[in-house]
């Protein structure tokens, strides 16, 4: 079949003019450049925007691990807090207490809407940023809580994320 149809256009081919011959040839070889430019930009397009992606990429990972590595030390600054200060819900001067929240605030700042501590029963002690309106607010269904810790204790509550 395929020698066939060949076979067909050879013998139109030959049998045209010399001027109707060049045309198509001049129109045939137009289309095969053009094809083979067309390929040839897509896949340079392809390979710049998989350049492009990968650069993203590799940006995002350093940005990610930074923003990592400022977390992971919030977190440390947080569980270095009890070092720092009693951390007594009981006491009636909590100056030092608040002092170590607002440093491991400024440690979280960009990351964090506040820091907080709480009593044995979940309610909020002392906050950082300083919000009356927050103290005394109770935290025991929010947070990943056990009944009775107490933070000055071996068994103090971890950092947590809130919702």
């Amino acid at each position: 079949m395929f020698r066939f149809i060949l076979g067909r256009l050879s013998n139109l081919f030959h049998n045209m003019g010399i001027w109707p011959r060049l045309a198509f040839t001049i129109v045939l070889g137009f289309l095969v450049f053009f094809a083979a430019f067309g390929f040839l930009s897509m896949r340079m397009v392809n390979d710049s925007t998989n350049r492009i992606l990968e650069e993203r990429k590799v940006l995002t990972q350093m940005a990610a691990s930074e923003i990592d590595a400022v977390l992971a030390r919030g977190f440390y600054e947080l569980e270095k807090a009890t070092t720092f200060a009693r951390f007594n819900p009981q006491a009636t001067n909590m100056e030092e207490e608040q002092e170590v929240l607002a440093h491991a605030y400024g440690r979280l700042s960009i990351f964090s809407l506040g820091v907080y501590f709480h009593d044995a029963t979940g309610k909020i002690v002392l906050a950082e940023p300083y919000d009356t309106g927050a103290i005394g607010t109770d935290h025991s269904t929010r947070i990943p809580y056990t009944p009775g810790y107490s933070i000055w204790s071996e068994k103090h509550l971890r950092p947590f994320r809130g919702p």
